[in-house]
């Protein structure tokens, strides 16, 4: 029986010059090597300007642009993000003014306080304390508003029986309502949501729910979420549900022990770059 399914003729397919064609990826935006001698804003400006790179620039631009017109920028923080030991490169944008306020889950605020109290190995609590590499206390000194939002049962605390279950609720949804406040002024802001797969992006959309339900129009605000992976939770309540139609928002995927120092650095070279033009 023959074959009914007769080839097609591509002789009859309509070309056009290649010169004529649109391109995704020009040479320009190459990346450029860099030597050992070379600067922190040589190698930025050698990296590639497409994908990551270009999702990198742009927030770091936005970031400042917010800041410049004295809008907040606030990092949501998972515990990983104190763990891997980034604490000195975001106290050093708490100086620098790049982050406005923190909210961070239960475990970074353990993490935080571990590191404050014994530092990286068993020195005595009583002869030396950490406190220059506490975020929560370089946050207090700064009077740089700080929120937890504890889920209880989820951290160790919780398994001592001097925990008090009444105390940890009611500092929390304090805290809460305190995050409703400072989302409440968003517009034109950027929420950096850095580590947390679930709680604090369920969190923030509930606290962003109730600013708008309060009367707050919250809207021309960038929203970014850096993490290892992407997650639902993440790519619907962090990047997609808040600024539809109202807003901005960047993806970076990758660990954050390289993503957050590239991020404040691109945040410096930026600051510098927009100085320089002035």
């Amino acid at each position: 029986m023959p074959d009914p399914t007769r080839p097609a003729d591509l002789g009859r397919v309509t070309t056009y010059p290649l010169a004529q064609r649109s391109n995704k990826v020009r040479i320009d935006e190459f990346a450029r090597p860099v030597n050992a001698s070379s600067s922190l804003g040589d190698f930025l400006d050698g990296l590639p300007d497409i994908l990551a790179v270009k999702t990198l620039r742009e927030l770091a631009a936005a970031i400042v642009q917010a800041r410049e017109a004295d809008k907040p920028v606030v990092a949501a923080l998972g515990a990983h993000v104190i763990k891997v030991g980034l604490a000195p490169v975001l106290i050093r944008m708490l100086e620098e003014k790049t982050i406005s306020a923190i909210a961070m889950n239960g475990a970074g605020a353990i993490h935080d306080w571990e590191i404050a109290a014994i530092g990286a190995t068993a020195e005595d609590v009583a002869r030396v304390l950490h406190r220059h590499a506490s975020l929560l206390a370089r946050a207090h000194d700064l009077s740089i508003p700080v929120t937890v939002h504890v889920a209880i049962g989820s951290d160790i605390v919780h398994q001592h029986p001097a925990a008090d279950g009444a105390a940890i609720g009611a500092a929390t949804f304090t805290d809460f309502r305190k995050l409703v406040t400072i989302v409440s002024t968003l517009s034109g802001g950027v929420w950096l949501n850095v580590g947390s797969a679930v709680q604090l992006p369920e969190v923030f959309l509930k606290a962003l729910s109730i600013a708008e339900n309060l009367g707050h129009e919250v809207s021309g605000f960038a929203t970014a979420n850096l993490d290892m992976i992407r997650h639902y939770r993440t790519d619907e309540n962090v990047l997609r549900r808040p600024t539809l139609g109202k807003g901005v928002s960047f993806g970076l995927t990758g660990h954050h022990e390289i993503n957050i120092p590239l991020l404040a650095a691109a945040v410096g070279l930026e600051r510098a770059r927009r100085e320089s033009q002035r």
